[in-house]
């Protein structure tokens, strides 16, 4: 459940901004999501 609170706070900073998302907050985003894909196989 750890991994799936920290998405969703990368998610809520990175992403929920008004127009359009920055190449870095995308970047932030593919980086959790990495590591959790990582730490799961």
């Amino acid at each position: 459940m750890a991994a799936i609170q920290k998405l969703y706070e990368v998610c809520k900073v990175s992403l929920f901004e008004k127009g359009p998302s920055s190449p870095e907050a995308v970047e932030n985003v593919r980086t959790v999501l990495g590591k959790n894909y990582m730490e799961n196989q």
